[in-house]
């Protein structure tokens, strides 16, 4: 299970197939393209597993499964871990 790390405070502009992230605490600018600006919302609203994500965007995208979706995703979630914006969730 994975939670965006406490502390984390994202302000996204979005410009349909791209998105800019603003990171208040490094001040940096992050560009991102629009699946991965969903998944990044969908640990937002508080999904805490990479099945929840692919389920919450498969039934926004018509004709794509969860299946589909979970490489891309898997890959989207390492890169967001590596900025240390998701962590662990410890029960």
């Amino acid at each position: 299970m994975l939670g965006v790390r406490p502390g984390i405070e994202l302000h996204w502009r979005d410009w349909g197939g791209d998105s800019v992230a603003y990171e208040a605490r490094s001040g940096q600018i992050f560009h991102f393209d629009a699946l991965s600006a969903a998944v990044m919302g969908c640990f937002e609203l508080k999904a805490t597993t990479m099945t929840e994500v692919c389920a919450t965007l498969a039934q926004d995208l018509e004709g794509v499964s969860a299946q589909d979706l979970g490489d891309a995703v898997g890959h989207i979630v390492d890169n967001f871990r590596r900025l240390g914006w998701l962590e662990p969730i410890i029960d």
